[in-house]
């Protein structure tokens, strides 16, 4: 009997994937030692058609394996909006570091939120969407910078209509 492999597939297996529903962080022992890692859940881009995903062969939704959780990576890499709710952005696939609604009168508490947000994702590198409050942006920054991430901005080309990066040093 053949069966066949997807070569995404294979390739997945090299990097441990894992499955879970939503990008979350986890903790792992290796040598009684915790390693942090961050999940990404692959549903989004297949955008939910299964028929069409490229992770099928490890999905255990797909497969219709109890517990039916979807297929997820593992990584250090973010792409996050500054804060919620100001701008559509569909390159910001993990959400954003701040709600709708924050006070910007109050760095220190932006500041401590942004940090306690990236911390909890274990993250190595940012990709931060900037929607123009200059508060919060520098709250996060100078998070990004006590933690050790390396962060690139996007900002909104109007004539474009697209992002262009900017590295930050």
């Amino acid at each position: 009997m053949l069966t066949s492999v997807h070569p995404f597939s294979v390739y997945a297996v090299k990097v441990h994937v894992l499955m879970r529903h939503e990008p979350k962080q986890y903790i792992k022992r290796i040598n009684s030692e915790e390693e942090f890692y961050y999940e990404k859940y692959k549903c989004t881009e297949c955008r939910g058609n299964c028929m069409g995903c490229f992770y099928t062969d490890l999905c255990d939704k797909w497969l219709d394996k109890s517990p039916y959780e979807p297929y997820f990576e593992v990584s250090d890499h973010a792409s996050m909006a500054l804060c919620e709710g100001r701008h559509a952005i569909p390159q910001a696939e993990d959400g954003s570091i701040f709600g709708n609604t924050i006070d910007p009168l109050d760095p220190q508490a932006l500041q401590a939120e942004a940090e306690s947000k990236l911390r909890e994702l274990d993250i190595k590198s940012l990709d931060l969407y900037v929607t123009g409050l200059t508060v919060a942006l520098i709250s996060v920054l100078n998070a990004c910078r006590q933690l050790g991430i390396v962060v690139t901005l996007y900002h909104y080309d109007r004539e474009e209509d697209n992002y262009y990066p900017q590295q930050v040093l």
